[in-house]
C-alpha cells in the first residue's frame, strides 16, 4: 500500500510541477515569474487560519499562501490563533463574514474546530486542511506530508547510522490519529531489529501539544527507569526533541544519543550544528503553499475531477489527500539547504 501511495505521489509531483509551469494552473511561468492570475480572470476570496505565532514552518506557510494567492489576484485574509483553540474557532467564524470562497486551516486542536468547519461547509465554503489531520470533520482536501513516511524516515535514519540498543519513541499529541501513523512507520522499520534482539523499545509516550515540556518529562522518566542506558530518542518534532536534549544535558549525555525531529525549527538547526540533535525533517513551506494554492484553484474553478486524479490517496471518508515528501536535514547538509539559502538564520 505504501508503494502505491509513493507511486501516486511521484505522479502528483510531476503533474503539479507541470501545472506550475503553464497558465492552466498559472502560478509560475516557465521563466519562474508569476503568472497573470487565475484563468478567465476569475478572482476569489480565501481565508487562512494559522495555529501558532512562533512556529517557523507555520509562519512561512502562511506567508507563502498569501503571496501565491495574491499573485493570482485573489484576496487573502490570514489570522493567527497563537496556539489558542478557542481563539481559532472565533477567528474562523470572523473569517466567514468576509464571504469566503475557500477556508484553509492548520488546526490548533483537531477536536475543537468541527463546529466552525461545519458552519463553513453549510455556507458553501470549500474547506481545506494544511499539514495536520482531521478524522471526520467536513473538508474537501488536505495537503500534507505522509506521516507514515515521516515515521519510516526517522527510524531508517537511526538504523542506517548503526544505532542499536534501547530506543524511546516520543510521539506527538495522541488526540490526533496522525501520530499513530508516525509510530506505525517507525515500527515497520524497527520490527526486524526488535525481533533479532538488536533493538529494544523501552518506552513509548505521547506528548500533549507536541511540547518541549512533555518531551523533557518523558525523556527524564525514560533515562531514570533505564539508568541512562538509552541509545536513541525518536522524537516526533523539534520541540519534543528540545525536551529530550535538555534531559540528556542534565545527565551529561548530550550528543551521545541519537535524536530525531521534524519541522527544521531554528533551534533544532543550532542543535544539529552543535551535534546534540542528529536529524530534523524539512517540510519546505514554499513548496507546501504552492501545492495548496494550485490544488485549491482546481476546486475553485470547478475542476474537482482533475483534483481527484491528482490526489495521492483518498481517506476512508473520501477526502482527497495530497502527500509531499520531507527532506532529511543533518550535519552534512543543514548549511547548504537552510542557512546559505536564508531559510534559517543562525545567530
Amino acid at each position: 500500500m505504501v508503494k502505491r501511495y509513493k507511486a501516486r505521489f511521484e505522479c502528483l509531483l510531476v503533474i503539479l510541477m507541470s501545472l506550475a509551469l503553464i497558465t492552466t494552473c498559472g502560478s509560475t511561468l516557465a521563466d519562474g515569474s508569476p503568472s497573470s492570475g487565475t484563468p478567465e480572470g476569475k478572482t476569489f476570496t480565501i481565508g487562512l487560519s494559522s495555529p501558532a505565532s512562533l512556529e517557523f514552518i507555520v509562519l512561512e506557510q502562511a506567508r507563502y499562501v498569501k503571496q501565491f494567492g495574491e499573485e493570482k489576484g485573489w484576496t487573502v485574509h490570514v489570522v493567527n490563533a497563537d496556539g489558542d483553540a478557542d481563539r481559532q474557532v472565533s477567528q474562523i467564524q470572523t473569517l466567514l463574514t468576509h464571504d469566503l470562497d475557500l477556508l484553509l486551516l492548520t488546526p490548533v486542536d483537531v477536536n475543537a474546530v468541527g463546529v466552525a468547519l461545519r458552519q463553513a461547509v453549510d455556507e458553501g465554503v470549500i474547506v481545506a486542511v494544511i499539514d495536520r489531520f482531521l478524522d471526520t470533520d467536513p473538508y474537501s482536501f488536505r495537503v500534507t506530508y505522509d506521516p507514515y513516511i515521516i515515521g519510516r524516515t526517522m527510524a531508517q535514519e537511526a538504523v542506517n547510522a548503526g544505532i542499536r540498543g534501547n530506543y524511546v519513541i516520543l510521539g506527538g499529541d495522541n488526540t490526533n490519529t496522525l501520530v499513530y501513523e508516525f509510530t506505525r512507520g517507525k515500527m515497520d522499520v524497527l520490527q526486524p531489529y526488535i525481533d533479532s534482539g538488536e533493538i529494544t523499545i523501552v518506552m513509548e509516550q505521547y506528548c500533549l501539544r507536541w511540547s518541549p515540556e512533555q518531551g523533557l518529562m518523558h525523556a527524564e522518566n525514560a533515562l531514570t527507569v533505564n539508568n541512562n542506558d538509552i541509545q536513541a530518542f525518536l522524537c516526533a518534532n523539534d520541540n519534543i526533541a528540545a525536551g529530550a536534549v535538555q534531559a540528556l544535558e542534565t545527565v551529561g549525555l548530550q550528543g551521545q544519543v541519537f535524536i530525531t525531529g521534524q519541522d527544521s525549527e531554528a533551534h533544532a538547526i543550532v542543535r544539529i550544528s552543535e551535534g546534540t540533535q542528529n536529524i530534523t525533517l524539512f517540510k519546505n513551506p514554499a513548496i507546501t503553499a504552492r501545492h495548496v494554492i494550485d490544488v485549491a484553484e482546481l476546486y475553485l474553478t470547478d475542476r474537482v475531477t482533475e483534483a481527484d486524479a491528482l490526489a495521492s490517496v483518498k481517506n476512508e471518508y473520501g477526502t482527497n489527500m495530497f502527500y509531499l515528501d520531507p527532506v532529511v536535514i543533518n550535519k552534512d547538509n543543514y548549511r547548504e539547504i537552510l542557512v546559505d539559502t536564508g531559510i534559517v538564520t543562525l545567530n
